[in-house]
């Protein structure tokens, strides 16, 4: 029997929605999707609106589609009425991809309560109840949808001076799994990436000027920082119907650093 295998990535028709995506990863994320062939809805704070414009117009400069909303992820009780505009509008939501969040490292006993509401305000609840009133819509339409909740390393494993942002990417890993688990009968599969090492500001930054940067890139078994390019694959994957039998699965795009707690170490001279 001759078998025909093809990835099915192709999001023509697809209608995507992308927070924090006024710069950076996020930028990058709503400009995959559109290149695929989605229309991408880019979104941010209103501090950010010129920044989501500017996304837009590199996207339609490119000939695909994108249009800007204002969405603050600290601002609950706007989500109802966000997600109602974008329905009106386009009458559905395919995709949404969570990737807005806060990280602002700290010292354990220099963390303040407003530090910790913060990274939980914007990490964790902000993303639930943007994906719950998603979900709500996404129930109401026919075919597969997709949630991608953008986790992080430091929700697996253990660094110092991050203790927040490492609880609330924890608890995204957790509530993905939850949440997948209670959407499957609605056919709509929600899966995180969990991310490495990948350029930031504070990312660049320490690379550029910290002098253990090439200690722990070498610690790291890709030996480098990932780019933007490695998440082309795991973001159209869980975009798209070639993941349809996916549900509550975390992709780690790290270069091997969640692989083995040893990896740094000489084994022959372990024991």
């Amino acid at each position: 029997m001759n078998l025909k295998t093809r990835m099915q990535t192709d999001l023509t028709g697809k209608v995507a929605l992308v927070t924090g995506a006024s710069r950076g990863l996020g930028a990058y994320y709503a400009k995959i999707l559109s290149d695929n062939g989605a229309h991408v809805i880019v979104t941010g704070r209103a501090s950010s609106e010129q920044q989501l414009n500017e996304v837009v117009k590199e996207i339609v400069s490119n000939g695909n589609s994108a249009s800007p909303l204002i969405l603050d992820m600290a601002d609950f009780n706007s989500f109802t009425s966000k997600i109602a505009l974008v329905v009106e509008q386009f009458s559905h939501i395919d995709i949404l991809v969570n990737n807005a969040g806060i990280s602002v490292d700290k010292a354990l006993f220099d963390i303040t309560e407003h530090d910790w509401d913060l990274h939980m305000d914007t990490n964790l609840k902000g993303l639930f109840f943007l994906s719950q009133v998603v979900a709500r819509q996404m129930k109401q339409q026919d075919g597969y949808s997709s949630i991608i909740n953008i986790a992080a390393l430091n929700g697996q494993k253990v660094r110092k001076n991050c203790l927040p942002f490492a609880v609330s990417k924890a608890g995204v890993i957790h509530l993905t799994k939850t949440m997948a688990y209670e959407l499957i009968n609605h056919k709509i599969k929600v899966n995180a990436i969990v991310l490495g090492l990948f350029p930031s500001e504070v990312v660049e930054a320490f690379l550029a000027n910290d002098p253990s940067a090439k200690a722990y890139l070498n610690r790291i078994p890709a030996k480098r920082s990932g780019q933007f390019a490695d998440l082309d694959g795991p973001l159209l994957l869980l975009a798209s119907d070639a993941s349809n039998y996916m549900y509550g699965s975390t992709i780690n795009v790290d270069g091997g650093f969640s692989t083995d707690i040893f990896m740094d170490l000489d084994i022959k001279n372990a024991y």
